[in-house]
């Protein structure tokens, strides 16, 4: 149910943000890829520790496979695939 709702969320922030992008200048979504990428950069950085195995189990955290290709696949919905 909680998944379910945060995808919604989800969508809800994707549909603002394309919209909102229509609005911004040129420079302004320079500032936000910018953004964005300095983002990403601070996920590779904190998914270089590992789960700890009993949240991954018990929570549902994914493991570090799971979180790579998480992240491959945001990269590449925003564009910045490596």
């Amino acid at each position: 149910k909680i998944a379910i709702d945060e995808t919604r969320h989800a969508a809800l922030s994707w549909s603002v943000a394309e919209w909102i992008d229509t609005k911004l200048s040129a420079a302004a979504r320079a500032r936000v890829r910018e953004k964005r990428r300095r983002a990403l950069e601070e996920l590779h950085a904190d998914l270089a520790q590992e789960n700890d195995p009993t949240l991954v189990f018990h929570v549902g955290l994914p493991d570090a496979r799971a979180q790579a290709e998480l992240l491959g696949e945001l990269e590449r919905v925003l564009d910045f695939a490596a």
